[in-house]
């Protein structure tokens, strides 16, 4: 078994960390729940420094465990999240589709990511679901990934609208990032 984090899950093949990252009240945690234990809480819980869940899923012929760490978005929190990047394989970044603030924001947390961590990321626009309270286009998303290289998907933790395929894409450009690495 290949481990990276600080779990350990018998019968599986790899072990990768995932860490979630974004502004306050973007929706880490939400995305993580509906995930991981398929529900969705209405009413906000902040992040206090870091909170992890677990999930195990089949990709090709392996068992992937995830390590999923939900990272506190507020800035205070800043020097305690490079401690929690450690190993880290992946990310994935959220902005809020009705907060341009969060979005102004993104390039901030790529940088933050890359300083302590690197592996793969994947851009979400969550919230989608809320229609009518939109303010950042999809196309503000799209640019972002033309810009950067960094794949834009548009979520909603309430319906589960694409929460399972990001973590499906993640997982599977880790795998196959370690793959080549270990097995060229």
């Amino acid at each position: 078994m290949w481990l990276v984090g600080y779990v350990t899950q018998p019968n599986c093949d790899y072990l990768f960390k995932v860490c979630m990252l974004g502004d306050e009240a973007v929706g880490k945690t939400s995305i993580v729940l509906k995930y991981t234990e398929n529900r969705f809480e209405e009413s906000y819980k902040m992040t206090l420094g870091a909170d992890f869940a677990t999930k195990v899923i089949k990709i090709d012929n392996y068992r992937v465990c995830l390590s999923v760490w939900d990272l506190g978005g507020q800035y205070r929190f800043r020097e305690l999240r490079k401690h929690y990047f450690k190993n880290a394989a992946g990310a994935l970044l959220l902005f809020d589709v009705t907060r341009p603030d969060t979005f102004l924001h993104i390039d901030r947390w790529i940088q933050e990511f890359y300083s302590y961590a690197g592996g793969e990321l994947i851009l979400l626009g969550n919230k989608v679901d809320l229609v009518k309270e939109r303010l950042v286009p999809p196309d503000a998303g799209k640019m972002i990934e033309k810009w950067k290289g960094i794949p834009y998907y548009e979520t909603s933790a309430k319906t589960g609208q694409n929460i399972n395929e990001v973590f499906m894409v993640l997982t599977r450009k880790i795998l196959r990032r370690h793959l080549s690495a270990y097995n060229p």
